[in-house]
């Protein structure tokens, strides 16, 4: 009995440190060069799509799914679902919840990067804080200043203006807001993922007056989500030996 626990999250890792010696593997997509360790066997990559998918829960012997993949991974979570449901597998997914705004919040919501492109004043700097993946689709932003952070450093940024900031998010307030002032930022373009990582730029962004964009979460599928590690953990070991 195999539980597959889809990865990338501090919430996956977590987790994977509570299920050591039962029979789960942990599979990551590979985004980060150097993640850090899980607690039981991990694999790295693409399973090559639907079929691909299909093949490997049948050639390991999964027998549950639990999905503790970013709030913001779409394709992986709606495969996931629908291919379980296809060959009656449980299914679970771990989902950390929203930030909410407190009181000196500046926050608007938006679905895409063109429609915050909409609302932004002429000749903003931007500090786009919506991972590596972005750098590709931030086309609408070229009229603007834009310093994008990544975790890898790539080479250089395909727009005009600005640059890559290469490093992981501070969870100090003052470090997020000496960097957002040296860079000149006047608006800030986020995702909403929930979770203390990453937080300390908004804590900043409330200190200095910086107006914040958040991209919307991808809906849910119709499954079940949990937004709780013991929930999770009783799922997995429900469904492992």
């Amino acid at each position: 009995m195999t539980v597959l626990l889809l990865g990338g999250t501090g919430e996956a890792r977590a987790l994977s440190q509570r299920l050591t010696g039962l029979g789960v593997i942990a599979s990551l997509a590979g985004v980060t060069r150097k993640p850090k360790p899980y607690g039981v066997p991990t694999r790295i990559g693409g399973f090559g799509g639907a079929n691909g998918f299909r093949s490997f829960l049948k050639d390991e012997g999964v027998t549950a799914v639990i999905d503790a993949t970013h709030p913001y991974a779409a394709q992986m979570p709606q495969r996931a679902s629908a291919i379980c449901g296809e060959m009656a597998l449980p299914y679970l997914r771990l989902l950390r919840p929203a930030w909410q705004p407190q009181s000196g919040d500046q926050w608007q919501e938006v679905a895409t990067l063109a429609e915050a492109a909409a609302i932004l004043p002429t000749n903003s700097t931007i500090f786009l804080a919506t991972g590596g993946q972005s750098a590709d689709h931030t086309k609408a932003l070229h009229a603007h200043t834009i310093w994008l952070r990544r975790v890898d450093d790539t080479g250089p940024a395909p727009w005009p203006k600005g640059g890559m900031i290469v490093g992981l998010p501070s969870n100090d307030p003052q470090v997020e807001a000496a960097l957002l002032q040296r860079h000149g930022i006047t608006h800030i373009i986020a995702k909403n993922s929930g979770g203390p990582m990453g937080y300390a730029k908004l804590d900043a962004a409330r200190t200095l007056g910086l107006p914040v964009i958040l991209l919307s979460r991808p809906p849910i599928q119709h499954a079940p989500v949990t937004t709780s590690l013991d929930t999770a953990e009783s799922f997995v070991k429900a469904h492992a030996s």
